[in-house]
């Protein structure tokens, strides 16, 4: 999993968020839902939802947020390469648009906003799970 919240963390320039352990503002969720890939049974919906998150929107990484889950989903290989799948197919859905590149641009002008006196939205805190 460490691997996985690194590599995620460069591609969205935050951390991703976790489904078994995060919190997220309402107003975030309306934001956000009509864009996710509900319907698609192939697509990790974390990853998918991380991806929809604005990169100018705060996620906060709370270590001290705690909850056990459980390995069965990737305790066999074909259960792992599964999951890498369904990750490997997120990340073509959203590589044009969400792209580290794109992101990253949209940060760093949030970061100019910011230090101009514009408004941001609270952040989406996740924990980690083990």
């Amino acid at each position: 999993m460490g691997g996985y919240h690194r590599l995620m963390r460069l591609w969205l320039t935050q951390p991703p968020i976790f489904g078994s352990n995060f919190a997220m503002r309402r107003a975030v969720w309306l934001e956000v839902r009509g864009r996710v890939h509900r319907a698609l049974p192939d697509v990790h919906d974390d990853l998918d939802l991380s991806l929809h998150l604005p990169p100018t929107l705060m996620v906060v990484w709370e270590s001290t947020l705690r909850v056990g889950i459980s390995a069965r989903p990737v305790a066999t290989w074909s259960g792992f390469f599964r999951r890498m799948r369904w990750s490997a197919r997120t990340l073509a859905l959203h590589v044009s648009d969400e792209s580290p590149w794109h992101r990253r641009v949209a940060l760093i002008t949030a970061r100019r906003n910011a230090r101009t006196g514009s408004a941001g939205r609270g952040p989406v805190r996740a924990g980690s799970s083990r």
